[in-house]
């Protein structure tokens, strides 16, 4: 986007942007969460933890 694009936003563009950064923080815990698990399973398990934390600091609320 230039500056010029912010001149004609308007709120449901802003909502349509909130929904792709929360898809996007989704997709990123999701990720991490993975990489978690199969750190886990090659029994790396500091460096699970490590990245399960990563995960929880995105996202607080996951039960991951």
């Amino acid at each position: 986007l230039t500056n010029l694009t912010f001149l004609y936003l308007e709120e449901p563009d802003l909502i349509g942007v909130s929904s792709f950064l929360n898809s996007m923080i989704d997709f990123v815990v999701k990720g991490y969460t993975r990489k978690g698990g199969v750190l886990y399973a090659l029994k790396k398990f500091t460096d699970a933890q490590k990245t399960y934390q990563k995960a929880l600091e995105i996202d607080p609320n996951n039960k991951v």
